[in-house]
């Protein structure tokens, strides 16, 4: 009669770090007999490369992949696993490769081309040239930026500046745009975003949009292809927020517009989406020169499932823009003649030259809504 016995260990164990966790993967164990199958893993680390061990408290699974969380960022660790069956522990693994788990970074994804983040007071300065940082409730005339490309933000005029106002969502700072004359932009050549139009694009912008006296608001949130209220549209790209409820207008929702003389709107968010007065993130994907009018643009809320709706019935007629930008990126205002001006607040700004994986997506989406207290 055959004997029963705990498990062999278990193979090709592998560690991947994130943000104070660290992922585990590994294969099955062979061997296991019927009478004594595997009821669980066990999941070991240690911090003085395995001299001593400290097992990970979960609930029982057979599943070959786990999370271990409530880690040290900064911290190097090895792990081990072994299987467990109703005999026992079974033997472990040799011990990972050494990991280090560490805060997310949005610089850690290849094509950043723009990261402003109302939070980190260390950016905002009260000169265009740099100057002093901003104290509260101080005007800013430089937010810069983050991705290492020095594209920063700047406004030359001091009653034009958005001021910073702290402990506004989840504690954190955020710039906010007085809906008169508010708006900042970036002095860079008009070929910088083109991608924005001509190409893929992910864009993540944390910001409400405010109250205002007329009920049929538009605010231009960032872009740089509309020169200004006329709906004078040149190449280039705009996202604007929209509370016109009359048809063929979304109420309270987002438009993402390709220019070249008229709009192609490539993205539109449905109705009472984004209402006023409530911090969102807003991921949007796009590339407009996509074959599938429907596939252009796809718009998120807080990391969620899309919330777009079909724009196929205004997208027929004018070519979409291939040539750069006709005006310099701005958030606030429209480009050029500055107009339709936000009345809210902006949080943070995250800008790549491609459309990012849904696993890239998700770890900025979780960056974002986990850092501004999102859901």
């Amino acid at each position: 009669m055959r004997g029963i016995f705990v498990p062999p260990a278990p193979t090709g164990l592998t560690a991947t770090s994130g943000n104070a966790q660290v992922t585990l993967s590994w294969t099955a164990p062979t061997g296991v007999i019927a009478q004594a199958p595997i009821t669980d893993y066990r999941e070991q680390y240690s911090t003085d490369n395995g001299a001593t061990w400290t097992t990970f408290s979960a609930s029982a699974s057979t599943a070959t992949s786990a999370t271990v969380t409530g880690l040290t960022n900064g911290t190097a660790y090895v792990f081990r696993v072994a299987a467990v069956n109703a005999v026992g522990v079974g033997a472990y693994t040799a011990a990972s490769s050494s990991v280090t788990p560490a805060a997310f970074a949005p610089t850690s994804i290849a094509g950043l081309q723009l990261w402003a983040d109302a939070s980190d007071a260390s950016t905002l300065y009260d000169a265009t040239s740099g100057g002093s940082l901003v104290a509260a409730d101080g005007g800013v005339a430089r937010w810069q930026d983050k991705s290492g490309n020095s594209r920063h933000f700047t406004q030359a005029t001091s009653g034009s500046r958005p001021l910073r106002k702290t402990g506004q969502q989840n504690g954190l700072a955020t710039l906010r745009f007085d809906g008169t004359n508010d708006s900042m932009s970036i002095a860079s050549s008009t070929a910088t975003f083109k991608f924005a139009h001509d190409g893929d694009s992910t864009l993540f912008i944390v910001y409400k949009a405010g109250t205002t006296a007329n009920p049929n608001t538009l605010y231009a949130i960032i872009g740089n292809g509309l020169n200004d209220g006329s709906l004078d549209f040149q190449t280039g790209f705009y996202l604007r927020w929209d509370d016109r409820g009359e048809v063929p207008y979304q109420d309270q929702s987002v438009y993402v517009v390709a220019n070249n003389g008229s709009p192609r709107y490539v993205g539109v968010s449905a109705a009472n989406t984004f209402p006023t007065n409530v911090f969102n993130l807003q991921t949007i994907v796009s590339n407009p020169q996509d074959s599938t009018i429907a596939n252009r643009a796809t718009i998120r809320k807080n990391g969620g499932s899309a919330v777009s709706v079909d724009t196929s019935g205004t997208n027929a007629g004018t070519a979409l823009p291939t040539a750069n930008a006709t005006q310099d990126l701005r958030i606030g205002a429209t480009s050029g003649t500055a107009t339709w001006f936000l009345a809210g607040d902006i949080a943070e700004i995250i800008m790549y030259d491609s459309a990012l994986s849904d696993a890239n997506r998700a770890l900025v989406e979780s960056y974002l809504t986990s850092k501004w207290g999102l859901s």
